[in-house]
């Protein structure tokens, strides 16, 4: 590593340790992570099967929302780690560590040995996103699928070097573990190997067919062995597909514009469009940008290519453009890299200035270390309704069941606390069956009669035991 560039990268990783504090080991979680966390613990626990997913008993056996694959990971950490709320935090790290190293392997086969030492400033472009940093803390199944269509695109690149085969089946089965993470929306590094021969000369039609010939190819032979091997698959792709793939064009609707997710892509970059003014301004002597790397153009439309696609529904959410934030970091530092190399070029590494720049990286990181270590185990969501769920789960026994009506039956949020926290279902549906019924704060109904109201002081319910015959 240059001793000039290692400051920055220390600053790089004391940023994004720094912005995720706040949220990553904090209790409280965004629903659909929270659910998949939920899944996942429940597949470690032998509750369901990988190709059979299970949730929670008050919201059927079944869980069709997904493809198992992130599932099936994650449940891998859990055995590992136990039950802790900070296994799926650890989990979704991991998929972070692997997804950065993977920037850099592509960085390094892009800019070369003599830029190597740079590597830190994708990084950083990558973190500059709002979206990434929130990713993290909430255990989405993009992060799973990020490091997958990051190493197809790795693949896909190392295949121009050398083991042309080789990389482009390692490629195809990258996508196929993209697909079976997150459904279509994994595909699109099949675009990569068109965007290079749509920029480079070298590359022939001839080469480009057969590249994508042989890519599409090891895709397809993965999928069928899967349904060779695993014949149960598919039920559980077809309920998949049947569910949230044609439903997304015929049922579902989340937004009202197909533009909204190209909207959310400019707005998450904005802090990315900072740092290239920054650049262009402190470095306007020389020409700091680089228009002429084909690559640029490459990750560019790589990256976006992995976000147009969604606009053919109106089922669309910020968090489905995460796994084109690191493709499209790339190009990004690609082209302010003669910027940066020119301002980095004229630290003088001996002089009193950088020594305390260099110390004061240290001291940084070492503060957004503390920072992480200051919001463990704090409340980063839903604060008022997990101080319920948590007095709650400490007079209901585990394995029981509450009653809550039917006010409740698409609350996966609720359902999802209480299975997570105590391994507590919920019913809607026959209240006297169960010792315990949960209301909302000040509800009355004649059926609590027979239950005596438990004083422990809630915020948002009142929980009620049945009285003693």
């Amino acid at each position: 590593m240059n001793a000039r560039q290692t400051p920055f990268l220390i600053i790089t990783i004391a940023l994004f340790l720094g912005f995720i504090s706040p949220r990553w080991l904090s209790d409280g979680m965004f629903c659909d992570g929270l659910v998949y966390a939920v899944i996942a613990n429940n597949l470690a626990h032998g509750l369901g099967s990988f190709w059979d997913l299970f949730y929670a008993p008050g919201l059927g056996s079944h869980f069709q929302g997904h493809p198992p694959l992130a599932f099936g990971l994650e449940s891998l950490f859990f055995r590992l780690l136990g039950d802790s709320l900070l296994v799926e935090r650890f989990y979704s790290f991991f998929t972070y560590l692997v997804t950065a190293y993977v920037v850099v392997r592509i960085w390094k086969q892009v800019a070369g040995r003599q830029y190597f030492s740079f590597f830190w400033l994708p990084l950083f472009m990558w973190f500059a996103v709002p979206l990434t940093i929130w990713g993290i803390s909430n255990n989405m199944l993009e992060n799973t699928m990020m490091m997958f269509t990051s190493l197809a695109i790795l693949f896909g690149l190392k295949s121009y070097r050398g083991n042309r085969y080789v990389n482009t089946l390692l490629s195809g089965v990258m996508i196929f573990l993209a697909v079976l993470t997150k459904g279509p929306v994994g595909l699109f590094p099949f675009a990569f190997p068109f965007w290079v021969f749509v920029f480079t000369r070298e590359v022939s039609f001839k080469r480009f067919a057969s590249d994508l010939s042989l890519l599409l190819g090891a895709f397809v032979l993965a999928f069928l062995l899967m349904l060779v091997l695993f014949p149960e698959s598919i039920d559980t792709l077809t309920a998949y597909f049947n569910s949230q793939i044609a439903g997304s064009f015929y049922t579902v609707q989340t937004v009202n514009n197909r533009a909204y997710i190209l909207g959310r892509l400019l707005s998450e970059l904005i802090p990315v469009y900072v740092a290239i003014l920054l650049v262009a301004v402190l470095a306007r002597k020389t020409k700091w940008y680089d228009g002429s790397n084909r690559w640029v153009y490459i990750f560019l439309l790589t990256g976006f290519s992995g976000v147009f696609p969604i606009m053919v529904s109106l089922k669309q959410s910020g968090f489905y453009i995460l796994p084109a934030f690191p493709i499209l970091a790339v190009a990004v530092a690609l082209f302010v890299l003669p910027g940066v190399r020119f301002l980095t070029d004229k630290i003088n590494i001996r002089s009193r200035g950088f020594i305390i720049f260099k110390y004061g990286a240290v001291v940084l990181l070492a503060m957004a270390l503390v920072l992480n270590l200051v919001f463990l185990n704090k409340t980063g969501r839903d604060e008022v309704l997990l101080s319920d769920v948590h007095q709650i789960v400490k007079e209901v026994p585990a394995g029981s069941t509450m009653y809550v009506g039917p006010g409740f039956s698409t609350d996966w949020l609720l359902f999802g606390y209480f299975w997570r926290y105590g391994k507590i279902d919920l019913d809607t549906v026959t209240p006297q069956t169960h010792r315990y019924i949960l209301t909302k704060k000040g509800h009355s109904d004649t059926l609590l009669s027979a239950f005596k109201k438990d004083s422990i002081g809630l915020n948002l319910f009142d929980l009620y035991e049945k009285k003693e015959q």
